[in-house]
């Protein structure tokens, strides 16, 4: 089911790709920018990399700033060494954003504070986690050409809240995760 999901949406934003409209390209205003994600991360022991789903929304002053709401939903591969745990997992992240754009060449740069977020591997073997109070930054650059943006972000997520549990026992706050992340992406910024 969530595969399904995520290829009616990749689906979806590769042909928002195609359309021939406004991109946020004009003196200001509201805009979507939905898009694609792939993230991997960098620590040892750790491992949670995956497809996932972006949107932000908010508006843009002639061309040149930005301000906006940037949500993200991932499926991902989650696994632990220390704690020989592997599974498939989600997480969504909620985050602020300002960037800066050059109007005439598409580069553009921004920086975002995630301020709401998870990180819920499915369970294995009788073992559940869950990752949440996620709080963090991001920051990235890309190009804009035409309708669509490739991005490059890193990504640094503390979460403060944690529970173990299995059968017997939940243990709250036994587990902590503090992951850097590489984000490669594929969006595209419309104007509405």
């Amino acid at each position: 089911m969530k595969k399904q999901i995520l290829n009616t949406s990749v689906f979806a934003i590769l042909f928002l790709f195609t359309q021939q409209g406004h991109t946020a390209a004009d003196d200001g205003g509201l805009f979507l920018e939905p898009g694609v994600t792939y993230q991997f991360n960098t620590e040892d022991q750790t491992d949670v990399r995956g497809l996932g789903l972006m949107m932000r929304l908010g508006f843009h002053i002639d061309e040149l700033m930005f301000l906006a709401a940037d949500a993200r939903y991932s499926f991902l591969e989650y696994s632990d060494d220390t704690a020989n745990f592997e599974s498939d997992a989600t997480s969504y992240n909620l985050a602020p954003t300002f960037g800066i754009q050059m109007r005439d060449v598409g580069i553009r740069a921004w920086g975002s504070w995630i301020v709401l977020g998870n990180l819920k591997p499915d369970s294995n073997n009788g073992t559940n986690i869950n990752l949440e109070d996620a709080q963090g930054f991001r920051v990235g650059g890309g190009f804009h050409i035409h309708s669509f943006s490739v991005n490059l972000e890193f990504e640094r997520i503390n979460y403060n809240d944690s529970s173990i549990s299995t059968a017997i026992i939940t243990t709250p706050g036994a587990y902590e995760l503090e992951s850097d992340a590489w984000i490669v992406s594929i969006s595209a910024p419309i104007e509405i």
